[in-house]
């Protein structure tokens, strides 16, 4: 048809072409030719008649219709500025399993213009449920986007006046929720010191607010994840006992703070907290230049005197190696100036000083997200690619599959997710097993990672 419309334009003109697609549409199930005569109409702004021939398309196409036609529809009307009429007639005929990345794109992108964030991430999570590796980087791109629309749009529609709850982490943090994995951990003493970690400070070069509900971009997550690694490393290779407090901002998510809190404004906040602290950790991350310097803090809380500070230099695309050392520094720090005492650290206790380091500490923040939305004090906030968090902690374990720690982590994120969103979960079902199967871990760490993820499906 398209050759034979080229050869009648050619001979006559966009008038020749016209009358050619207006004789084909008279054709019995024609619907293609409706398509480019309504494709014109939306050139002249003449949309009722688009309209007309959209309705007449779609009804001799017969059901279901074929993805050509919504994608060329969804794209005409969308390219002439036609985006409620995308809605009107392309999005009661989508079917994610049925028409996929091309057509969903069209739908989720209109809905985004319109500010229907629900609808656009509704459409997202159909997408992303099908499990298709190469749609990865266009639904990570929506993810993000939405998730910026909506924290910009509840900022707006906010009173000025925020109510920040403090959510505090014991330990490890996959050692929570009545974790079997607890019973791994080195005993305390009651007597043990206790040391509250608090991060979420990050310095800008340009800092709109103090406070504010922050996405999980790369400055953000390494305001978490640093507080949630000192906290584990600690925990295991000292007699001191740790806890992390992370700040949220209900009905909007994580906060972040534009400026450090003075000593004496983080000590009575912690005070606030049910357990008495021994020592304050203030994490500070400094992204005002292309190399990031991060701070610990380390504060006495009786008398709210700051004992030192440690500061440490790193590219951001490989922080893990960075952190690993400057826990280290912490450690020696806290052993000089309180007491504390070294312990030998766990035998299944490993953290890679290389590039599975830094993937680490990015699985770390993104559970702490998931741990998050099973809190029922804690609300708002929302997950930005369930479907890519189960994936990097999978692939993270096929790359160290002997990694006890790993698959911990594995184990305890399943579990998280499963009571979030189980659908997510049932994705990874096969891979897990057959990562089981094929690496298999010994002594009672490895009894107890497979009776975890055996007891999740």
């Amino acid at each position: 048809m398209g050759w034979y419309a080229a050869i009648q334009n050619e001979r006559g003109g966009e008038l020749a072409l016209l009358e050619t697609y207006r004789r084909i549409a008279t054709f019995p199930e024609s619907w293609r030719a409706q398509l480019l005569l309504a494709r014109f109409s939306l050139q002249k702004k003449d949309i009722e008649t688009a309209r007309k021939l959209y309705h007449e398309s779609i009804e001799n196409a017969g059901s279901p219709v074929p993805e050509d036609l919504l994608r060329q529809m969804s794209g005409d009307l969308g390219n002439n500025g036609y985006l409620k009429e995308i809605i009107e007639l392309v999005e009661p005929h989508f079917q994610a399993n049925l028409y996929g990345i091309r057509v969903g794109n069209n739908l989720i992108k209109t809905n985004f213009e319109l500010a229907k964030l629900q609808e656009a991430k509704l459409i997202l999570n159909q997408l992303y449920d099908l499990n298709h590796p190469d749609w990865r980087e266009i639904l990570a791109y929506w993810d993000i986007e939405i998730a910026k629309k909506g924290i910009t749009t509840e900022s707006k529609n906010m009173p000025k006046e925020e109510s920040i709850a403090l959510f505090s982490i014991e330990g490890p943090l996959w050692c929570r929720d009545n974790s079997p994995f607890a019973q791994l951990l080195p005993p305390k003493d009651p007597e043990s010191a206790k040391i509250f970690i608090f991060g979420n400070t990050i310095l800008q070069s340009e800092t709109s607010q103090n406070i504010g509900a922050q996405l999980a971009d790369a400055p953000g997550r390494a305001s978490r994840f640093i507080p949630l690694f000192l906290a584990e490393q600690i925990c295991l290779t000292t007699n001191a006992e740790t806890h992390v407090l992370i700040p949220w901002i209900q009905t909007k998510g994580f906060a972040v703070f534009g400026n450090p809190n003075s000593e004496k404004e983080l000590c009575e906040l912690i005070e606030k907290n049910e357990v008495l602290t021994d020592f304050v950790f203030n994490v500070i991350v400094d992204v005002t230049s292309d190399i990031w310097a991060i701070t610990v803090n380390i504060i006495r809380r009786i008398d709210r005197i700051s004992l030192e500070k440690i500061t440490v230099k790193c590219k951001p695309e490989n922080i893990g190696p960075v952190v690993l050392e400057l826990s280290k520094g912490v450690k020696k720090s806290l052993i000089r100036y309180t007491g504390v005492n070294e312990i030998a650290k766990p035998v299944w206790y490993t953290i890679p000083n290389d590039v599975s380091c830094s993937d680490y500490l990015l699985r770390l923040e993104q559970l702490i997200t998931v741990v998050c939305m099973n809190q029922d004090y804690l609300e708002g906030g929302g997950i930005h690619g369930e479907n890519e968090i189960m994936e990097g902690i999978l692939f993270l374990n096929l790359r160290n599959p002997l990694n006890k720690t790993f698959r911990i982590v594995l184990a305890h994120a399943l579990k998280q997710m499963k009571k979030y969103k189980p659908n997510v979960v049932n994705l990874f079902k096969e891979k897990i097993l057959l990562l089981q199967k094929a690496h298999p871990l010994a002594g009672i760490e490895g009894e107890l990672i497979s009776k975890a993820i055996a007891d999740i499906f």
